[in-house]
C-alpha cells in the first residue's frame, strides 16, 4: 500500500486531515479508532517471532510428534493388510 493511499484512507475514515491525524496523541487515536470499531482495542501479547505467533496454537510439542508417530506404527500392520487385501 501505497503512502498516498494511506492517506486518503485515514482522512475518509477519521474525517481529519492526515497531518491533524499524525499529531494526536496515541489516547485520541486509539479512542477515535474504539469509536469507529465500536469496541475497545486489546493488546496482543503473545510473543511472536519473525512474523509467527509462538502459543500453543502454533507450536508443536515434542508429546504430540510422538504420540502421531505412535498411531502410525500402530495402524500400519492394519493398513497395509488393508492394501494387500483390497487389491485382490
Amino acid at each position: 500500500m501505497d503512502m498516498k493511499s494511506l492517506k486518503k484512507q485515514i482522512e475518509e475514515k477519521f474525517g481529519i486531515p492526515y497531518e491533524e491525524f499524525c499529531e494526536l496523541d496515541p489516547e485520541i487515536i486509539t479512542e477515535l479508532i474504539e469509536a469507529k470499531i465500536g469496541k475497545k482495542l486489546k493488546p496482543d501479547d503473545r510473543l511472536i517471532i519473525d512474523g509467527i505467533p509462538i502459543d500453543k496454537h502454533h507450536v508443536i510439542q515434542r508429546e504430540e510428534i510422538d504420540r502421531e508417530i505412535n498411531k502410525i506404527n500402530q495402524n500400519w500392520p492394519q493398513r497395509v493388510m488393508n492394501k494387500i487385501f483390497k487389491r485382490r
